[in-house]
């Protein structure tokens, strides 16, 4: 003869009060392995269909500027897949951490786009992170669409020891809608670079000439503006 016990409230909450771990131990480990094999074999744009920018800026609107550089990119770059904005934590003048993770993220040669204050657009670019645009600009795969660059030139001195000017960044101030769309402030002084090893450089520059003729179109308020 079978003892059986009448499946109650009192049943329930002792047999949870014993075995209750178990349960909790399986729903965490379905959850882990789960996230763990959707992680492993999510989709991944490859590095020619996306463009990485990293901003320092403490007044960067994130999803604004996300929303605008994926319309300059998907107008530019017709198999572009994803714009990532990631910002920057401060300057190595004011946050000591600031050129830690900078320095991380070059050594890491994370990337395609830098937007840094001018203390450390010189200081990176003098290292050599950053890509030399003046060739681009005389072969006219760079339009600057009338913008005054000159404080983008840096003079550098190579491994021979030859002394050039090179122009690594372009100054924000004179772009006006972009600075409207994304939340960039004119006194932070900031200029926009491109890494010497990013894996996408044609559609980087494509991005990047599309962004010079749509930033530095009036913003709202200011006059007519190109519709993105």
């Amino acid at each position: 003869m079978k003892l059986r016990t009448p499946l109650d409230g009192f049943v329930f909450c002792d047999h949870l009060r014993y075995y209750g771990w178990i349960y909790a131990a399986v729903i965490l480990v379905s959850i882990f392995g789960w996230d763990l094999v959707y992680t492993s074999t999510a989709y991944r744009p490859p590095q020619n269909k996306r463009i990485d920018l990293y901003v320092q800026s403490s007044t960067l609107r994130q999803e604004d500027a996300e929303s605008y550089f994926y319309n300059i990119a998907s107008t530019a770059v017709a198999d572009n897949e994803l714009i990532t904005v990631a910002q920057l934590t401060g300057t190595t003048e004011t946050n000591p951490y600031a050129a830690q993770q900078i320095v991380v993220y070059l050594g890491a040669r994370e990337g395609d786009i830098y937007i840094l204050t001018s203390g450390d657009f010189k200081r990176y670019a003098a290292q050599g992170a950053f890509l030399p645009l003046e060739e681009y600009v005389v072969t006219d795969r760079l339009n600057l669409n009338g913008l005054d660059a000159g404080t983008g030139y840096l003079s550098t001195t190579d491994e021979q020891g030859n002394i050039g000017s090179h122009l690594y960044g372009l100054p924000l101030k004179n772009m006006p809608r972009l600075m409207e769309k994304t939340g960039l402030s004119e006194q932070e002084g900031l200029f926009l670079c491109v890494t010497v090893f990013n894996g996408n450089e044609e559609n980087v520059l494509c991005f990047l000439n599309e962004l010079l003729q749509d930033s530095m179109q009036p913003g709202e308020g200011q006059g007519e503006t190109r519709t993105s």
